[in-house]
């Protein structure tokens, strides 16, 4: 069982959302006699909570210790479960499940990147009481972040179709020597998808007169 974590509050206490994680999971223990609880960092920011703090509310919602797993490592979800995941005996084994406990609009991306790992996704919407502070620019975020990884491996695919384009063959011996100037390029820097849409998002904004900042051809 998978639980992502989320930045402290401001008073540097659990967030309302992860405690809504953590209770939705500590149900799903109970269903799951033979389950463990990971909960892992992934890519967040902020201020994250302590191991220390996990442990106590984790005792506080029934979790034995020898049940529970803290990640800290900053990795992508599919590197992270194949830390964990099992290897499956033969090619005609099920891959392993895991199981996702997260609020309701991070699942989607959730249930993608599992499958990239090669896993069967199922999902666990977290039980809230109430909408969460600023739930709207959350779900934006998790939007970006969505695109974001969709794109990833068209991403990919472009990279790898550069480098192949840059292979040079062998020049041949009977052109003779070329006294035209070489070909040059400006190095692109290596940015992600999220990165690529930060910076579109920042060449679009209006100026000070209403008009839009053209893309640099």
């Amino acid at each position: 069982i998978v639980v992502p974590l989320c930045p402290n509050s401001e008073s540097g206490d659990l967030s309302e959302a992860l405690r809504d994680r953590l209770q939705t999971a500590a149900a799903e223990l109970q269903r799951h006699p033979a389950a463990r609880l990971l909960l892992c960092r992934m890519q967040q920011t902020g201020t994250l909570p302590e191991a220390s703090q996990l442990r106590s509310a984790a005792e506080l919602q029934g979790i034995a210790e020898d049940r529970l797993l803290i990640d800290a490592q900053p990795l992508p979800l599919p590197a992270l479960l194949l830390q964990y995941s099992a290897p499956t005996a033969t090619a005609g084994d099920q891959p392993p499940q895991v199981l996702l406990v997260s609020h309701w609009y991070e699942l989607s991306r959730l249930r993608l990147l599992t499958r990239r790992a090669g896993l069967r996704p199922v999902t666990a919407a977290a039980r809230q009481r109430h909408a969460l502070f600023r739930q709207n620019q959350l779900i934006a975020a998790e939007t970006l972040l969505l695109l974001r990884d969709l794109a990833m491996p068209a991403v990919e695919f472009a990279r790898q179709s550069r480098v192949a384009s840059e292979t040079r063959l062998d020049e041949d011996p009977g052109t003779g020597d070329d006294t035209a100037e070489p070909f040059t390029e400006t190095p692109a820097a290596e940015a992600d998808a999220e990165a690529w849409l930060n910076e579109n998002l920042t060449r679009l904004q209006p100026k000070g007169d209403g008009a839009a900042t053209p893309a640099p051809q």
